[in-house]
């Protein structure tokens, strides 16, 4: 199911037409029939933050079908698979790897907002914005203020 398809089935929930939603968000109505009539899978980034701010919804339930978190988080296995064999190390199993990836994005219940707006943000990079964002969110990573304490009994 594609952007046009999803915005149908969310303006149909809320009981609002196409034209309503132009009125409200700034979004021209030429735009929303295209988007709506073409169900394409890219939507510039800000048509769909007008969209989402005013129907009240967070992006990526407009942008992607519930099914595709767990399809992202294969993704981002086969991504972090793919740069270990990049960079040499070929043994990290594929299990392992999952587990990793379900630390890394830990309790969804938590993390939902804060992913759904790095992931936004990410996908509107281009590949050499997207590499940069990475190599940030490492270094980041690094600075003990900004490192996930542990928690009590765990190791």
């Amino acid at each position: 199911m594609g952007v046009g398809r999803r915005l149908k089935a969310i303006l149909r929930s809320k009981g609002m037409t196409i034209k309503e939603l132009s009125e409200k968000s700034g979004v021209s109505l030429n735009t929303l029939y295209s988007i709506t009539k073409r169900d394409s899978q890219r939507v510039d980034n800000w048509v769909v933050g007008r969209i989402a701010h005013t129907l009240d919804v967070k992006p990526t339930e407009i942008l992607f079908d519930p099914i595709s978190v767990d399809l992202e988080k294969i993704k981002l296995a086969a991504a972090i698979q793919e740069t270990s064999k990049a960079i040499g190390n070929s043994e990290i199993e594929s299990k392992k790897l999952l587990e990793m990836v379900d630390e890394i994005l830990g309790d969804p219940a938590e993390t939902d907002d804060y992913m759904e707006r790095l992931l936004f943000a990410f996908n509107s990079l281009n590949e050499t914005g997207q590499k940069k964002a990475v190599e940030n969110v490492e270094d980041l990573a690094k600075i003990p203020e900004y490192q996930k304490k542990d928690e009590p009994g765990q190791e």
